[in-house]
């Protein structure tokens, strides 16, 4: 089980802080720059038996992602999180009315995803899309 954990957090984690420590020292100081950390819901909760410890390892990302951008809050980099609580799906999979839970399509998130980039009045935020927020987030971000 620890090794198991090991890897979780290797995957989860340590490979976010190795490519932000990495790509934020070059984009530091490009006005209008934009960093932007992917993440999901499953660190805020466990949706499936057995799933604490990547659980721990998303909430362990997150921790990470307040660290980065409170140590680039002085820069013109801008360094957000996207937190997807939804279920995304390639857009030819997306038939909303067949499926008994809702599914979300990749061209919408793609579209979100470039907005929040985009959006020089997003810093050091993390922006959520869950079921609820899902066509706010679409109709203020998407591009």
């Amino acid at each position: 089980m620890l090794q198991e954990f090991g890897q979780l957090l290797h995957t989860y984690l340590t490979s976010h802080i190795i490519l932000a420590k990495t790509i934020l020292p070059l984009i530091a100081e490009r006005e209008g720059s934009s960093y932007l950390i992917i993440t999901g819901g499953v660190g805020e909760k466990i949706f499936v038996p057995d799933a604490a410890p990547l659980t721990v390892a998303i909430a362990a990302l997150y921790s990470a992602v307040k660290v980065l951008q409170f140590e680039w809050q002085e820069k013109p980099v801008r360094v957000n999180e996207f937190r997807i609580f939804v279920r995304v799906v390639h857009d030819e999979e997306a038939d909303l009315a067949a499926q008994p839970m809702p599914l979300h399509p990749t061209g919408d998130f793609g579209r979100i995803i470039a907005g929040i980039g985009l959006a020089s009045n997003v810093r050091g935020q993390t922006v959520t899309c869950n079921f609820n927020e899902y066509k706010d987030v679409l109709a203020k971000y998407a591009v």
